[in-house]
């Protein structure tokens, strides 16, 4: 029996200290990773600790949303009718995952998605709001929320230190609330921001573009009033306003730089311009990139469609992404067309949203049936 053990020790080659396998599993994409737990109990005692999952999620990219329909095949539709795949930019080359999917879309086609934040989703699909993970599958209602114009946003509240998430409702025409996700309570109105606009026009400033959390603060980018950024203090619950520069045009929006820094970006023209916060308490930015992109090139390769135009930061590493009707384009801050991706088999629409793959454990899916309850609807489609 010794000999046994000394050849099979011998065949399993040298045991890789902890600290190494930490920093090789945190890079994985959680698909990876809850593979890997079946390795042997140390790595899966590793991979499922509450430091290392938070630390797993900090370093999964942004990965862009795209939603697209199933294009009709003999008169039939696909095994999807509909689905949100995720584009990881930063492998080359890119790669899509599926991350939503309807086998019955034509029951949900009152879908968006709302909100996207620690790897959570927040959406609506009829009248009715939910959050889900898409990495594990867990699913929950909100049956606090309703729908009917509302523009709704999850975020994490520091000061609880209990993992607690709330949500900023904002309902035409005047009413501004704030829920906790798990809670029976119903949402609690807050005040609008001093000198705000018409409700006209701010219902659909802040749908548009989703904010960036950074120092315990939403900021959204609204263009009226000219270029101004809009804070809201998730601690103090209160708003206030932080000068933007002058982009001058429309599309702009706002950019996590690593490191905790705030960017704003537009594609104007043909240039990708981003200018970067230097200093959060003086309020002083510069324009870090100026960048021409290829956009002859594309065209010839995307004959039809409009562009839509995102910028991403991830690992220092700024990227262009651009949509067309069928493929997605990726573009380098020398301006050189680094990838094509033809989205085949979809109707593709642009969402403006990024998701960081995230394993965390949550609370809140064990009520209303949402962990591993059967099989959530939203999931039928993969």
């Amino acid at each position: 029996m010794a000999k046994r053990a000394r050849l099979l020790s011998a065949a399993a080659g040298p045991v890789l200290p902890d600290e190494l396998v930490w920093e090789i599993l945190a890079r994985l994409p959680a698909r990876g990773l809850l593979r890997c737990h079946a390795v042997c109990r140390d790595w899966r005692r590793l991979a499922t600790s509450a430091d290392f999952l938070l630390a797993h999620h900090r370093h999964q990219p942004p990965r862009p949303l795209v939603f697209g329909c199933a294009r009709w095949r003999s008169g039939a539709a696909a095994d999807a009718d509909a689905a949100v795949d995720s584009v990881d930019l930063i492998r080359q080359p890119a790669e899509r995952r599926r991350v939503l999917g309807f086998s019955d879309y034509r029951q949900h086609q009152s879908f968006k998605i709302h909100s996207s934040c620690d790897g959570l989703l927040l959406f609506v699909s009829g009248r009715a709001f939910y959050i889900c993970n898409p990495a594990t599958r867990q699913v929950t209602p909100l049956p606090a929320l309703t729908g009917g114009g509302s523009q709704v946003t999850l975020y994490p509240h520091p000061s609880s230190g209990d993992g607690e998430y709330r949500v900023l409702k904002w309902k035409y025409p005047d009413a501004v609330c704030i829920l906790a996700v798990g809670s029976s309570e119903k949402p609690r109105r807050i005040g609008l921001p001093e000198a705000f606009l018409p409700p006209v026009f701010w219902i659909d400033e802040i749908g548009f573009l989703p904010p960036v959390l950074l120092h315990g603060c939403l900021h959204w980018h609204l263009r009226k009033p000219e270029d101004a950024i809009l804070v809201f203090d998730t601690v103090a619950e209160s708003f206030r306003w932080m000068v933007s520069p002058n982009v001058d045009g429309y599309g702009a929006h706002l950019v996590e730089i690593d490191g905790g820094m705030l960017g704003i970006g537009i594609v104007t023209q043909g240039m990708a311009k981003l200018w970067v916060l230097q200093d959060y308490e003086t309020e002083v930015w510069s324009l870090r990139y100026h960048v021409k992109l290829p956009v002859a090139r594309m065209r010839s390769i995307a004959r039809e469609g409009f562009f839509s135009w995102k910028i991403v930061c991830h690992r220092g590493e700024i990227l262009v992404y651009i949509q067309s009707s069928v493929f997605l384009f990726l573009c380098d801050t020398k301006g050189n067309l680094r990838e094509k991706i033809h989205l085949d088999n979809m109707l593709p629409c642009a969402m403006r949203h990024c998701l960081k793959e995230s394993l965390v454990n949550h609370a809140f899916f064990g009520r209303h049936g949402g962990a591993h309850v059967g099989q959530p609807q939203f999931f039928c489609g993969l």
